[in-house]
């Protein structure tokens, strides 16, 4: 017995330098994380745009992100606003007619994802003046976008870049553990990643909200095609395959609610991952036969891009099968009265308090990366660091179950009144 416990720490330390080493590309773009993102230089030009925001029975937040605009310091003859809802009975209606440059869009059929709907309007826009805007801005209807949020992807749009991700901030800092573990999603996805990918003008990781989209795109495309659960990460992957221009510009902010409660964070992250697994079934090949492709540009990022979970998924896999075999271990050394029970009961604390250790280091490089716009204090803080392995840890669950789910619904997550981020109000 104690040779083959002997040989699982041995498989268990060679596996973890393997997923250590695959973290030093990671190492990388933190370190560039880390510092702050150069602005572009101010537009030659002012653009025309769409403000389109997908919702579904959203009056209690609409005012919130249609003040935003209003309020914006670009030139509001620039900006016309188009709310999409589901039918003539939804409340927003009525709401939206108070707003200059302001329009609804009604669904005429049913619709079953986002994308969806964003393609019934750029169909119609197609239809009728497909030349009128420059581009289309894509926020959510629970979104506040700082007031010099269209300036500063007016400059992004001018440098050249066909699809332009703002920042992506949290507004309810302080509704607990659940809701700051949620944004530091986006602070792993941007400040840790697409800002290095920026700098390498590599393409990005796109989530949906803050999107900037060329006509160019629109055009070609015929709308939007791209109608998964995910279609932001399905699209992600068309801006690589296509070779679209896209950056991220964290000047760019706009701030949005994260789920508060562990029942409406999981609804999320099961749509999350059933659609990621729907997408990359879909395009493996196709990215695959990309970096094959010697016109392929970055194919170092491509790679990264298709393998950017894997050194976390080894380190998940490594701690929990050591601490799975190691409980094993201890099991049968007590039946047999070995006094290796003590080594397996060590092993087992070490690579719990290890592995929950160095998730909560990578969260707080997360926190340290997206530090200027993180508004907990000492004490939220610290319990955000405690319980991230825990809230990230639910993804195996999640996708486990997800393998065997075959349907995944776009279901709404409830959203409260408050209009105010953590920040202070962007609307001032």
């Amino acid at each position: 017995m104690a040779s083959v416990i002997d040989t699982t720490q041995k498989i268990f330390l060679i596996i973890l330098i393997v997923a250590l080493i695959l973290f030093i590309p990671k190492m990388i773009f933190i370190m560039i994380g880390l510092k702050k993102q150069k602005p572009f230089k101010k537009a030659t030009k002012k653009h025309k745009y769409a403000i389109i925001i997908p919702a579904r029975y959203e009056s209690k937040v609409i005012r919130g992100v249609l003040d935003s605009i209003q309020n914006q310091t670009y030139d509001k003859n620039l900006i016309d606003t188009y709310v999409i809802v589901p039918d003539n009975t939804d409340e927003s209606i009525n709401i939206v007619k108070e707003y200059k440059n302001t329009y609804v869009h009604i669904l005429d059929h049913k619709v079953s994802t986002k994308g969806a709907t964003m393609d019934s309007l750029f169909k119609l826009i197609m239809n009728n003046s497909p030349d009128y805007y420059d581009a289309y801005i894509i926020v959510d209807a629970d979104n506040i976008l700082d007031k010099n949020f269209v300036e500063h992807m007016n400059d992004a749009f001018d440098a050249g870049y066909d699809v332009v991700l703002g920042g992506r901030q949290n507004k309810n800092w302080k509704d607990g553990w659940v809701s700051n573990c949620s944004a530091l999603t986006f602070s792993f996805i941007n400040a840790m990643n697409n800002k290095a990918r920026t700098k390498f003008k590599s393409n990005i990781l796109i989530s949906g909200s803050g999107l900037l989209i060329s006509k160019k795109i629109i055009q070609e495309n015929n709308g939007w095609p791209w109608q998964t659960l995910t279609e932001d990460y399905e699209f992600s992957q068309i801006t690589f395959l296509k070779d679209y221009k896209a950056c991220y510009y964290e000047l760019a902010k706009t701030f949005d609610e994260q789920p508060n409660s562990l029942k409406q964070s999981t609804t999320q992250l099961t749509r999350w991952v059933k659609g990621h697994n729907t997408v990359d079934s879909i395009y493996r090949k196709d990215m695959i036969k990309s970096m094959k492709n010697k016109s392929t540009k970055h194919k170092f990022f491509t790679l990264d891009f298709m393998l950017s979970l894997l050194p976390m998924i080894i380190l998940v896999i490594d701690f929990a099968l050591f601490a799975i075999l190691n409980l094993n271990y201890f099991i049968v050394a007590l039946i047999i009265k070995s006094a290796l029970w003590k080594t397996c009961i060590l092993n087992l604390v070490l690579s719990l308090f290890g592995g929950w250790t160095l998730f909560m280091l990578y969260s707080a490089l997360g926190l340290l990366c997206d530090r200027d716009n993180i508004r907990m204090d000492l004490k939220n803080t610290t319990i955000t660091l405690l319980m991230s392995p825990l809230f990230f840890s639910r993804y195996i669950p999640i996708y486990i179950k997800c393998l065997n789910k075959k349907e995944v619904k776009w279901e709404r997550i409830d959203h409260s009144t408050k209009q105010e981020n953590e920040n202070g109000n962007p609307l001032n």
